[in-house]
Formats: C-alpha cells, sequence, structure tokens
C-alpha cells in the first residue's frame, strides 16, 4: 500500500520533527531528486517556510528514504491510527513520543525490548494484561509506576553492587556511624596522599606524609 502525497508529506513533516535541524537554509534545486519527490507537496511554499521547517523537512524525507519496506508500512499503519484518534488521545499519544524519545538511549532500547516481550505474547494473554490495566484506577496505576520504578532501581543497585564486587575492585570499609560524607571525604584524602606519594617518587624520593 502505497502513501498518498498528502499524507507522505504528514509522515515526513512528523519525523523530521522528531530530527535535530542545520540552521542553513537549503534552496530547492539543491535538493536530491529522490528528496524532492518526496516533498514535491512543499514545493510551492518552500521558500516561504522558516529555515527551521525546511531542515525538519528535508531531515523526515532522508529518515524515510533510510526506511526498509515494513518499516514504511509500520509507520503509514501508525499514522492511519493516529488520524483516527480523538484529538485529546491524539495529543495524549503525542505527548507520550516526546517524553520517550526525551529519554535517554538505554532507557529507549530497554523499554523497545519490553515491549518487543510484550508482543511475543499470545493474543489472549496481551488482551488479558490490556483488561486488567483498564480496569485499573488511576490511582492504582500510578502505584503501579511507582512499584515498577521502585524495583528497576533495585535492579540498578543490585547490578552495581555486583561490579563492586567484582575481583580486584576496592570497596569502602564500612565504619560505625558512617555518612556518605564522611566517606567521600576519606576517599578523597585517600586521592590526594596517592598524589602526593607519586608526585614524590617523581622527585627522587618517598616521603612519608
Amino acid at each position: 500500500m502505497r502513501l498518498s502525497s498528502a499524507i507522505l508529506f504528514v509522515v515526513i513533516s512528523y519525523v523530521g520533527s522528531c530530527l535535530a535541524a542545520d540552521p542553513k537554509s537549503i534552496p530547492w534545486a539543491d535538493l536530491g531528486g529522490e528528496e524532492q519527490r518526496i516533498l514535491g507537496k512543499a514545493q510551492p511554499n518552500w521558500d516561504d517556510y522558516s529555515v527551521e521547517r525546511q531542515q525538519k523537512l528535508l531531515a523526515g524525507a532522508r529518515k524515510w528514504k533510510s526506511l526498509s519496506h515494513p518499516e514504511r508500512q509500520t509507520m503509514e499503519r501508525n499514522l492511519a491510527k493516529l488520524k483516527q484518534m480523538e484529538p485529546a488521545r491524539r495529543k495524549q499519544v503525542l505527548q507520550r513520543l516526546q517524553r520517550f524519545k526525551s529519554l535517554p538511549a538505554k532507557e529507549r532500547a530497554r523499554l523497545r525490548e519490553s515491549f518487543r516481550a510484550y508482543k511475543r505474547l499470545p493474543t489472549e494473554r496481551r488482551q488479558e494484561l490490556r483488561q486488567k490495566w483498564r480496569k485499573k484506577t488511576p490511582a492504582e496505576r500510578q502505584r503501579f509506576r511507582s512499584e515498577w520504578k521502585r524495583k528497576r532501581l533495585d535492579r540498578r543497585r543490585d547490578v552495581n553492587n555486583q561490579r563492586r564486587d567484582r575481583p580486584g575492585v576496592i570497596r569502602d570499609r564500612q565504619r560505625p556511624n558512617d555518612t556518605p560524607r564522611k566517606r567521600w571525604q576519606r576517599q578523597g584524602k585517600r586521592s590526594d596522599s596517592k598524589a602526593r606519594q607519586q608526585r614524590n617518587r617523581a622527585r627522587g624520593g618517598v616521603r612519608k606524609d
């Protein structure tokens, strides 16, 4: 299924809005043939567009060119669903997408993998999970999100502890009435002492502090 020129223009505008813009304006004649074909609907008003909009449209066209046929079909389906939504629902989805794009790369990758795992579930199981979520009250959903974030932080803390427990990793010894500030001060003193020892060795002798 092929996109009409009007729908394609909307897709390119949307994709380009997610990419960075170059501050330099680009004349229409400098666009490649494929880019001009994709952005054909924009040609009459191209020179009237702001530099930012020109660059976003061009970035979207280049992104569209790099997509495979299945990826283009997926984008087309998503756009069709978006156009069928109520305005309030559409706004909510776009806001969530912007929040997703603002996340660190590792977090986005983790969420994508979670979504793939969800898609691999049997249809009946996915429907069951969706129904359970719809039945939750706003307060229950908020508690679920808070618990999910807490578990994520716990997993991250466990990973960090495992790294510190690896052989060759020196851990700061815990002391009675210890605080993060006191540990930080001890670590700073050790670093200063080591630096002084290195300077003394370079001068030809080691001075005891």
